[in-house]
């Protein structure tokens, strides 16, 4: 019994590290695209770094809102 308990606990673990160590294929995508907000930021290129923004936040806040709070920062 005790190996069989043994035995579940350890496909269980080894289940869990699996998933957890699984590379997720947007990664690089969402790299390239905040490395591409965070230099047109620095370059202050604020319309353009407001571009690389997800569409729906803008529903949340206005498109020339976020471009003004951007400039002052």
């Amino acid at each position: 019994m005790k190996t069989k308990t043994f035995i579940l606990l350890f496909t269980m673990l080894s289940l869990v590290a699996f998933a957890q160590s699984k590379a997720n294929p947007d990664d690089a995508a969402i790299k390239k695209s905040l490395t591409g907000f965070i230099n047109s930021i620095k370059e202050k290129k604020i319309e353009q770094g407001v571009n690389y923004i997800y569409p729906k936040f803008f529903t949340v806040i206005p498109k020339e809102q976020m471009t003004q709070i951007l400039t002052m920062t």
